[in-house]
């Protein structure tokens, strides 16, 4: 599915914070350990990649982003160089444009 489709029955404008090669970047860039670990996860568990978007997905809707905190510290101690990188990549990133549009009251 389509993001856009999702928003737009609803009338939501749909954004994108970063490059689809953006996300991707600090698995490319992990210690191979890490990049095997990812690997591994994505082939032996891939159900819980479905739940785990379907979590984020659902604390977004209620508001909740405390629901993802579990998700993320397991993701943080299994590859914890690949996940610091995302993380810190973000919060480098998304504040200039999260800050403009809560002004531009487009939140």
């Amino acid at each position: 599915m389509q993001p856009q489709s999702e928003g737009a029955p609803q009338g939501k404008e749909i954004v994108f914070l970063e490059k689809r090669m953006a996300g991707v970047a600090p698995f490319r860039n992990a210690p191979p350990a890490e990049q095997s670990t990812g690997l591994s996860i994505a082939v032996r568990e891939p159900e819980d990649g479905v739940r785990e978007v379907r979590t984020v997905l659902q604390a977004w809707r209620m508001k909740s982003p405390d629901d993802c905190l579990p998700m993320l510290q397991r993701s943080l101690s299994r590859m914890p160089k690949t996940y610091g990188a995302l993380i810190s990549g973000r919060n480098r990133a998304w504040p200039a444009q999260l800050f403009g549009w809560a002004r531009a009251s487009r939140v």
